[in-house]
Formats: C-alpha cells, structure tokens, sequence
C-alpha cells in the first residue's frame, strides 16, 4: 500500500512525465498550497488515502526545508478532529506505522513538540496493549527519545533510545531501527558530553561508510562527519560533510535540522579556509529562515557564530538565543547560551577575568543552568570553567 501512494504521489505534480502532467509551457496547480486539494479527492478517501498522501506530501515539504506553514496545515488535514484517522493508526496493517511516525517527526522539526508528543505517546501505548514488543516498540521509543532530545530531557532520551538499541540488537544488526538507534544514542551521549561514549558506541556498530540506502533519523552522513569532527580529525569531517551536503542536495533535501552539514563543515573548514567557512554557515542561515522555524534558524545561527570572530559572533549569538527560547529546543538554546557568554567575554579583549563582566556572566549563568536542567554535563562544566574567577579563556 505504501507503494501505491508512492505512486498517486508522483503522479500528483512530482514527475512531469507522467501520464497527465501538464504539457510543457503550462503551470500544474499546486497541490501542496494551503487550502489546495488533491485531483480526485473523491477517489483519495478511499481506505484514508487522501490523509496517507496528505503525510506524505507534508514529509516531503519538511524534507525540503519548506515554509513549515505550509507542512503544518497538510500535517493537520491528516488529523481530522486534531487524532489519527483509524485508517493511520499505529497498529492499523493497511498503511503501516511509517506514515504516523513520519508524520510525528514532521511536527517535531516544526517546533510543534506538543503534537509530536501526543503521537509517540499514542504509539508506545497502542503498541504496548496489543503486546508488540518488537520492532514496533523499538521503534516508538526511538521517536520517543528523539522527541526528548530535541526537548533537552537528554537523560529521558538516552533512557528511551537505550531501549530502541536493545530491540534492535535482538532484531539484527543494520535493520533501519538499528541505524537510527545507533546514530540518535550517540548524538545524544556526546550532548551528555560523554564524546568518548559516542565514539566507542558508533565504532563498536560500524556507524559510518557504506550507509543503508534507507534514511537514518538523524541523517547518518551528517553525524559522522560531526562525530569525526568532535574528535578532532576536521580533514575526515570536511570531506564526510563535504559528501553529505551533495548526497542531500542532489535530493532537493534541505532540511537544517534531520542534516545540519553546512553549519558543522563550516566548523572543519574555518581554520584553513574561514572565507569558505563563512560562507556555507550563512547559506545554513538562509535554508534554516526559509523554514521559519524558530529552532532551526536559531541552531544554524550558533553555528554560523562559530566561524566568526567574537564581535560578530556576539551579535549572531544574541539573535540566535532570541529564536531559541521560543523554541522547544532547550539542550539548543544553553549551548547559545554559554557561546553567547564566551563571545562576549572574548570580545572584551581583556587577558584576565573578562568573564565575570556582567553581560557575560548572565548568559554564561543563563547557560549553566539551562545545560544542568537539561542533563547536558559536558555543557555544564564548561560554563563553570568560565564562571571560575581564574578563567582567562
């Protein structure tokens, strides 16, 4: 079934040649516009089809890095009186469980973490009263983990993509739960600042080259470029993120959040190439402010911040905390936090305590809290480095 909404999809304004695509030199209404429906709504009712596209369409749209307006308002046809249609429920056999987890993750990358959490609590519950503990269940903690991520309940994550990672060991290794699993524990580990946890865990998997040809949840290329960033080999980052964007590209993907490579390969690149560096980070800001959404256009902001020198970087960071904390994203918003700190102490100038300046000790407070609350203890202990009264920098 899901191959025949594939197809009704394509047919539906992504493949020019198909039978019925407008000739050329006339304009295909748009289909995913607000407001628009779908050719032959009648036909798409047929067993939720026209709610199954509508997901899809809204997939594709987040994907894309599109305005999240116009994903939301598909994402909300699919949910008629604001639930799952019976025909998208997470046990219903017709269409699978893909379509309601893509549909969560399309809420997730919006910012709309209150309609992401109603679903991934839906499935973990319906999976639990129908005795799924396989797959199924593996995989709705590994939403539910994701979700607690990007909240920065970064202990609850870690708790929940443990329990994805053990049933898909039980599975089998390189299944998409493993994958996913795998990549999501270990972003999360090193957000912990457990970096050589991460490293242990991903090379103890095989994470890296060959990847699946199915999509990883985070985008497997992108983290292991930041993973052998983290490490310090910026040469292997550059080109694994070098390859990523091109893959991603190639797809018309452009999502700054599944796949954040241009903030994270203008890191790798900025001691030997800071022009170029600058470059990508503020194409990341154009792609993050062409989705409106506040967390990503604040996460591609700190990034670009980074390639900066600190009185830039200041202003940067100061926008960059203004979006995040309307946002969700609080493991995101103490990082800004205690960066926006560092920044504005570095652009003091000063050799000896320009930490404890007022401006930079709030945020570097601000940061330290937030990073504790969140569970984020690398974070954390770097903010009170700087707090110390002999911190130079």
């Amino acid at each position: 079934m899901l191959g025949a909404v594939g197809l009704a999809f394509t047919a539906l304004g992504a493949d020019p040649t198909a039978p019925g695509a407008p000739a050329a030199g006339t304009t295909a209404p748009d289909t995913t516009a607000p407001g628009a429906t779908a050719p032959g709504g009648g036909v798409f009712e047929h067993d939720g089809l026209a709610h199954a596209v509508a997901v899809l369409r809204c997939w594709d749209l987040t994907l894309r890095g599109a305005d999240r307006a116009r994903a939301l308002e598909l994402a909300e046809s699919a949910l008629p009186g604001g639930r799952l249609p019976a025909s998208l429920g997470w046990t219903n056999t017709t269409w699978g469980f893909e379509l309601p987890g893509i549909l969560g993750l399309s809420y997730l990358y919006a910012d709309r973490v209150d309609r992401a959490e109603e679903l991934f609590t839906e499935a973990v519950r319906a999976y639990e009263v129908a005795g799924w503990s396989g797959g199924h269940l593996g995989f709705a903690h590994l939403l539910t983990g994701m979700l607690r991520f990007r909240c920065g309940a970064l202990a609850e994550a870690e708790d929940h993509l443990r329990r994805a990672l053990r049933t898909a060991a039980r599975i089998g290794p390189g299944t998409p739960l493993h994958w996913d699993a795998v990549g999501a524990l270990a972003e999360t580990l090193a957000a912990r600042g457990r970096l050589d946890d991460a490293l242990r865990l991903a090379r103890r998997h095989s994470f890296g080259p060959p990847y699946p040809t199915v999509m990883v949840l985070p985008d497997a290329r992108t983290l292991y470029g930041r993973l052998l960033l983290a490490r310090g080999d910026a040469p292997g980052a550059a080109a694994a993120l070098t390859a990523a964007g091109a893959a991603l590209d190639a797809r018309g993907w452009r999502n700054t959040v599944w796949a954040p490579w241009l903030g994270h390969l203008a890191r790798a690149l900025a001691p030997e190439r800071p022009d170029r560096a600058r470059d990508l980070a503020e194409e990341g800001v154009r792609r993050a402010r062409e989705t409106r959404t506040d967390s990503a256009v604040g996460t591609a902001l700190r990034l670009c911040a980074a390639v900066h020198e600190p009185a830039p970087a200041a202003e940067l960071l100061t926008e960059a905390v203004r979006y995040l904390e309307r946002s969700p994203a609080r493991y995101e918003h103490a990082i800004a936090l205690v960066d926006l700190g560092e920044a504005l102490g570095r652009r003091g100038g000063a050799p000896h305590g320009r930490f404890q300046a007022p401006g930079a000790r709030s945020a570097l407070t601000r940061g330290l809290e937030l990073a504790s609350r969140c569970g984020a203890d690398g974070l954390a202990d770097r903010a009170r480095a700087l707090l110390s009264p002999s911190s130079g920098g």
